[in-house]
């Protein structure tokens, strides 16, 4: 029994080598980075194929802002996930989510769901940085940074927009020095950062107020 069980330990040791042998074969012929390859490809189309019908929706403006909200931040997930070429597919509907953060009849929810996927959609990404520059990403989220009382929505809501405006520039800004020197044309930005930065970001990964002001080239900002 030992004998038998010796000799199918050997078979096994002998299959493992030669299927080893093989895929070192195939990796020196390129065959198996094709193959990766071919399936990388598989995946982005996929997540195009989920993309356009997400973009119909994000621009059918006979439907509800949530739903409107609910496409792109799953459009965001998409980018996030699927590489740059997804990236790239979803940088053209970088305008309507800038619009629809315009509109005044946004909600708090709606106005999070789109940065979030703002986020998504730069984060690490120097296209979408740029793109994000080119449609007034930045005066928009001043916007919402300077107004006291964001459309009349409550006090602890309004913070949580400001909190998400702050990271959305961070995100926009990280290694961006046309961004950078944009938002320190602001002349009030290091006053609304500190006021920002001693808010309670607990919950957060990090004080993104105090991130942005050592971003901007500024001292401690409490």
């Amino acid at each position: 029994m030992i004998k038998k069980k010796r000799f199918y330990q050997k078979c096994f040791a002998v299959i493992f080598k030669i299927f080893r042998r093989i895929h070192r074969l195939l990796q020196r012929c390129g065959l198996i980075k094709e193959q990766e390859k071919k399936l990388f490809i598989g995946e982005t189309i996929f997540h195009k194929e989920k993309i356009i019908p997400l973009g119909f929706e994000l621009k059918n403006q006979t439907l509800p802002l949530e739903k409107r909200a609910l496409a792109a931040h799953k459009m965001g997930q998409l980018a996030f996930t699927g590489g740059q070429l997804s990236a790239k597919w979803v940088t053209d509907y970088m305008s309507d989510v800038a619009l629809l953060l315009c509109d005044e009849h946004a909600s708090p929810t709606v106005m999070v769901m789109l940065m979030e996927c703002m986020c998504s959609w730069c984060y690490l990404n120097p296209m979408g940085q740029k793109k994000a520059r080119l449609i007034n990403m930045i005066p928009i989220l001043m916007h919402l940074l300077e107004e006291e009382n964001i459309r009349n929505i409550p006090k602890e809501p309004t913070i949580i927009i400001k909190f998400w405006a702050c990271y959305l520039l961070c995100i926009i800004s990280c290694n961006n020095a046309l961004c950078i020197q944009q938002l320190r044309e602001y002349t009030n930005m290091k006053s609304i950062l500190q006021l920002l930065a001693k808010l309670n970001w607990q919950g957060w990964p990090d004080n993104y107020a105090q991130v942005l002001f050592y971003l901007m080239g500024f001292q401690k900002a409490t």
